[in-house]
Parts: C-alpha cells; structure tokens; sequence
C-alpha cells in the first residue's frame, strides 16, 4: 500500500497496540487482586491480536499482485499474530497464487541469463554486475560465485559446457572460459565481445555472436583461437544463437531470418518472423526450433525447415524461450514478468505462471522439470513445473475422469470416443480403451480396480454407443455392453462394487449386476427440463443420489425414492448439478445451476449448512477429499475452488485454470493429488498444498518459495513496535 493507504494502516495498528498498553498499565495499577482485570487485559489482549491478524491478511491480499513474496511472508504472520480466518485464507490464497514456485534466489542486480549444467543439478545466473552464481537448482544453496573482472563489461550470457566442467560467459568487451570446479578463469579472455553463446554438443566448439562483425564466430575452448566457419548469410547484426544435439547451428538476426547451419556447413534460411529474433531453443532431440520474435515463438520442423506454428501472448513481447529435457513442454518469458508454458507438439496453452517484478529475460530446464527463469528484478525463480497443473496434449473436449483405487492409474472420457489411461506418477499415457463411436460421458473405477465403467452416446439420439461398456482394467479387454435407450450421462460402483448404477439422458436410473452385466432395478427419476446437467452418487450399498434437476435419494432394496429438501432441490435456489459423498457416507454435496453448494448430512437428511457460493455458473462436478476435509468443485466458469468440508468456508479463492468449462474432479484416492478435466481438451494435475487444511505445511511452503525472511523496513512497515522477529525460523534476518 501507498499513501492513505499506509496512513490508515499504521493508524489502525498502533490504536490496536495502544489499547493492548493502556490495559497493561490498567491491569498493573490494580494490584495482585485485580483477577478480573487481568481477564480483561487477556481478552483485550487476544482481540488486539486477531485484529492485527486480520490487518496483516488485508494487506497480503493486497500485496499479490505487486510484492508476492511479501504477501506470502504478511499472510505468514497474520496467522502467527492469531489464527483467523481471514488469515487462514490469506495464506492459502498467497501459496495457491505461486503454485508452481520452488523457490527464489536473489543474487542481487538485474539478472540476464540462466543455464543448467548437463546432467541438470547446478544452475548458473549472472547479470551486469558480471558476477555469476553457481547454485543447485534444485536446493538453491550457493555453491561457489564467479567475481566480476574488471574491464570485462556488462555480463549478457552464459552457457555450460556439453562436459559441463567449463562454463563460458560473454560481455560486451569478451568472453570468458571458467572452471567450475574451481571458480578460477581459465587463461586469457577471448577478446572479441558479444552477445550471446551457446556450446556445440558434438564438437565442443564455443559459438559466440554479436561483438565485432555481424556474424557468428567459433573458438576452440581449450587453445581460445578461432575456428573456420561458413560466411554470414546474414544482412544485419546476429543476436541470437543455439546449437541442436545434431550439430545444427541456429542464428537468429536483426534481419529477421534465422540461419541454420549443418556440421558440414550447409545452410538454409528460415523467414517470415516479424521482427528480430530475440532467442532461440532447440528441443533436446534437435528436431524442432523454437524462436522468440516480438510477441511470438515460432515452432519449426528442423529437417524440412517448414514452420509448424506459433503460440502467441498477446501484446507481450517475448524474451526467451526453452523447451524442456523430455521435449513436451515449451516456456516462454516476456516483458509482461509473466512466464508461459505451452505444450510443445499442440501448442495448448498450459499455464501463466507469475513472481517476477519486471522483465523476465531467460530460461532454462533443469532435471525433473525444474525450470529457472532470469528477471531483471533482481530475482531467479525456480519453479517445480510439474506442480503447476501441467496440461496432457489432447485437443477434444473431455468429460470424464477417475483415479484408480490404488492411485497409479488415471482414466478419461472424451467428446470423440477416446479413452485414455494414464501412469499418475509419470503423468503419461500409457493405454486406451477403443470401441466408443460417440462421446464418452463418464468413466469410473471399480473399487476393486478389476473393473472400468465408461458411459456414452449422443443426448436425443439413437445409437448403438448410447449406454455403458464395462471393461477389464488389467488387459483392456470388453467384458460387457449395457445396452441404453438413450445416452448415458453417469456411471457409480456401489461400494461393495457388486453393483452399478447408471443414470441416462431418458431421467431413468438403472441398477446392473457387475458380474453378469444383468439390468436389475429402473427406476424413473424426476426431471427439470430446466437443467441439462445431471449428478449421481451412491450413498451406500444400498442407498444413491440421483439428480437431474431434482435431487432424489433411493433406497436400493425397495425402490422407494425421497426427495431431498423442498421440491426436491436440497435447500439449493435452482436446479441441482453436481453430488458426491464422503468415505464414510455421512455427508453430501450437491451444487446447483446458480453456482451454490450445500452440504447435507444424510442421517439427518437435512442441509448441515445454509447454501454457500461456489462459483458464478453452473457448478459441474464435486468431489470430496479422501479424508472427508474438504471439498472440491468445478464449473462453467473454468475454475477450481476448494472449501472446509466442516464449515464451507473457502480455502483461498477460486484457481482460474482455463477459459472453458472444467466438467470433471477428482482426487487421488491417497490424497496427494487433484485432477480435472475440461471442454478444452485439457487434464490438469495439482498438488496437495493447493487445498492442505494445514497451517503449518503452508507456512514451510511459504518460506521455501520465498527463501528470506521480512527486511527490518518491512516490520516497522507493518509490524512495529513489536520487535523484530523471523517469520522463517531457518533463514537468517532480512536485510
């Protein structure tokens, strides 16, 4: 805050700290029998306490768009200061805003450029100051700092060597060999500046552009002479460079062209950028190009040289660009302190990542999917890209998803019949289910595992694919077909897995022996033609929800159904949408077309709560975590939101994932994960401390991302007179 702003906060704190000294003076003057007045001091006392917690957690919720480390660090401390629930939501809000974040190094001044060593472990960061920081990328703990040289000039970039045991910088005046063991330059500078570097991978040339003449020089590392190399085909200055793993040389130009030049020196030019080129990546296994120029990168097929698109960021101009070590994931960096990652074959937008405070200006992918990115805020930022709801690549509409019992597997439904199995761990897919025609609706594991429910067909329509195809979860293999009038829009094992029920686009409920695939009960459910979503749930063995506008509970042995709350509708204002229920069947959530939930307790068949607001639109799936704590809930309006089962209070705010539709939640059976799936095309995987019910872990978090504690500056700012404490005990003050 600034201004007023800052007034009324320092006004608010310190008649909060006045009264807390007012009641200490009170409570002293009273003498040893003052016993009600020491009760009172404590209360005042404890208010005074939630009051400063509730103004830390304002400010942090002010403080992310601009300062998010302070915001994370302010949220900290509110909830230090007392427990409320203002702060409690201030500190799950700040670690859901840098989902993603690993942590963040300030080795102080701009910072131009990033690298990662080859074999992924040790990153290396430098800016103008020409000093650089060999760190793990993965720890963030310094390992060795590379001084500046006198007389070398603003450092612009820095590359390891295919060994990895030299690492080459470049300033305006040079460019220098180190040994990274040591820290010690190797020999002389080369005096010929430049721009930017890169390592040939084959031959262990340094390639260095920029500096005197237009063109791209070789040298060999060792002797630091010149190498021979093919004339410039460029007509302006080069400002880019990267070598492929084949040897293929890149040199992007003034001139808006890129050169590739082959190890026997061949060459071809690629055109049609709209302006310079500002960086260049090569996937790891050198069959594809990716280049940086004004708002885009252009993805190129190296071997045919024929452009295969572009993704694009607007108005933001793009400042580097890297693909990741197993080749699926594109990052690009921009003038708008944002970092994009794409998915490198379809070009799916995966996820806007923000922190840095100004331009972002490098990057590159380390092992595991860590990625560092170089900010001129004086920041490096590393951030755990699998953590950030990395998207799979298919580009039709999904509309179903399950886990596996045991968590390994992960299933979905999409709008062109596909079925697809994933490995949760390595987040690929690793088989399909084929035989669908139409859209597949809603996928389920039994709980066994043995068994996979996939439901399909097309509303309105007949067909031979409206209905349910069980199928045999280790082999792939078709066990059943049960045959609908119409298509089917859910699919729920019992329990004891004896049983499933399927809920069709016709309102009618029909019960099915797994074993034999025999229809038992159906059972007419009653419609809103209002409402074209549909939920079913099962309560227990012998109890389900079904809900098609209405919501009904049905007793599975006599075929009696009772309408849950008023008219059927749970206490809910409009049509119910969405259902799921606990482990231990004692609580149900239902949401409806307004974007409200209620939760309702089974027993007492009635709503443990007044409706709450969970989104704008429709609310199209629900899912409880394995502990029963919270709940999660998807919508029209694209978002993922997540709320304290006991009190339906919203756990930080709503994880806008995509302008789509999210159709489908579920959390991983050991309660790790979360995953949904939307009209995008999109399957997006999320960790645990985006919902944890646990201070504690999310203020570990917290420090970890931000990796210092508040500057003296900042307490006074906000927290004084209290002395000066740290918020992350680990760390040291800050400065």
């Amino acid at each position: 805050m600034e201004g007023e702003d800052v007034r009324q906060f320092r006004r608010t704190r310190q008649i909060v700290i006045g009264v807390i000294g007012v009641l200490v003076l009170l409570t002293a003057a009273a003498g040893t029998g003052a016993v009600v007045a020491v009760q009172y001091a404590g209360e005042a006392t404890a208010q005074a306490s939630i009051a400063v917690s509730r103004l830390l957690s304002a400010q942090s919720r002010l403080d992310l768009g601009g300062a998010p480390d302070r915001a994370l660090l302010l949220a900290a401390e509110a909830e230090s200061s007392a427990p409320t629930a203002e702060a409690h939501g201030a500190l799950a809000l700040a670690v859901q805003r840098t989902s993603g974040e690993d942590h963040v190094l300030r080795p102080g001044g701009q910072q131009f450029a990033v690298a990662v060593s080859p074999d992924g472990a040790t990153l290396a960061s430098g800016g103008p100051e020409g000093t650089v920081d060999l760190t793990g990328l993965a720890t963030g703990a310094l390992a060795r700092r590379l001084p500046a040289t006198a007389g070398d000039g603003l450092l612009l970039d820095l590359a390891f060597s295919p060994d990895g045991t030299r690492l080459a910088t470049v300033s305006s005046r040079g460019v220098r060999l180190w040994n990274v063991v040591t820290g010690v330059p190797e020999g002389e500078p080369i005096p010929d500046g430049g721009d930017r570097l890169a390592f040939d991978p084959l031959t262990g040339a340094l390639v260095v552009t920029g500096g005197t003449g237009t063109g791209a020089r070789r040298y060999d590392p060792v002797r630091h002479s010149a190498l021979p190399w093919p004339p410039n085909p460029h007509t302006a200055a080069v400002k880019s460079v990267a070598v492929s793993s084949r040897g293929v040389l890149a040199t992007g130009s003034d001139d808006k062209t890129i050169a590739l030049t082959g190890p026997a020196g061949d060459q071809r030019i690629l055109s049609g950028f709209p302006h310079s080129i500002s960086s260049i990546a090569f996937s790891p296994d050198g069959a594809t190009l990716v280049a940086a120029s004004l708002n885009e990168a252009q993805i190129w097929d190296v071997a045919s040289g024929q452009k295969r698109g572009a993704v694009t960021s607007g108005k933001n101009i793009v400042m580097g660009v890297a693909v990741s070590r197993d080749g699926n994931v594109l990052a690009t960096t921009g003038v708008d302190r944002t970092v994009m990652l794409w998915n490198l074959t379809s070009r799916f937008p995966l996820r806007t990542m923000t922190g840095h405070l100004n331009v972002v200006y490098d990057a590159a992918f380390g092992a595991d999917g860590l990625l560092a990115t170089a900010g001129w805020d004086g920041t490096v930022r590393v951030w755990n890209t699998p953590d950030v709801l990395p998207v799979f690549g298919p580009t039709t509409a999904m509309a179903g998803a399950a886990y596996s019992p045991d968590g390994a597997r992960f299933v979905t439904g999409s709008v062109d019949g596909k079925v697809m199995i994933f490995d949760t761990r390595r987040r690929t897919q690793v088989g399909a289910l084929v035989g669908h025609t139409t859209t597949v609706r809603d996928v389920a594991y039994s709980p066994d595992g043995a068994v996979i429910a996939t439901a399909s067909g097309t509303p309105g329509s007949p067909g031979p694919d409206n209905g349910v195809r069980l199928w045999d979860a280790a082999d792939g293999h078709q066990r059943a077909v049960l045959a609908h009038p119409q298509s089917v829009n859910h699919v729920a094992f019992s329990p004891d897995g004896r049983r499933l029920a399927t809920l069709g686009g016709d309102g009618h409920l029909r019960i099915w022996d797994v074993a034999t695939g025999q229809q038992g009960q159906d059972l007419t459910t009653p419609t809103s033609s209002a409402v074209q979503i549909s939920a079913l749930a099962f309560v227990d063995d012998q109890h389900a929800v079904a809900a098609t506008g209405f919501v009904t509970e049905w007793d599975l042995t006599t075929g009696t159904p009772t309408p849950l709350g008023k008219d059927g509708l749970a206490g809910l204002p409009s049509g119910v949408t969405a259902a799921a229920v606990t482990r231990d069947h004692a609580t149900l959530a239902l949401g409806s077309t307004d974007g409200q939930i209620v939760l309702w307790d089974v027993q007492a068949n009635q709503a443990r709560l007044v409706p709450f607001a969970g989104h704008d639109q429709s609310v199209n799936d629900l899912a409880f975590s394995p502990d029963g704590k919270t709940l999660a809930s998807v919508g029209i309006d694209g978002n993922l939101v997540f709320f304290s089962a006991a009190t339906g209070a919203l756990i930080g705010a709503g994880l806008p994932l995509t302008s789509s539709a999210l159709t489908d939640v579920a959390f991983r059976p050991d309660g790790g994960q979360i995953v949904t799936v939307g009209s995008d095309g999109g399957v997006r995987f999320g960790p645990q401390y985006l919902w944890a019910d646990d201070p504690a872990s999310r203020r570990d978090r917290a420090c970890r991302v931000v990796g210092r504690n508040l500057t003296r500056a900042e307490w006074n700012q906000f927290l004084a007179p209290a002395p000066y404490q740290r918020t992350c005990t680990e760390l040291p003050d800050g400065t």
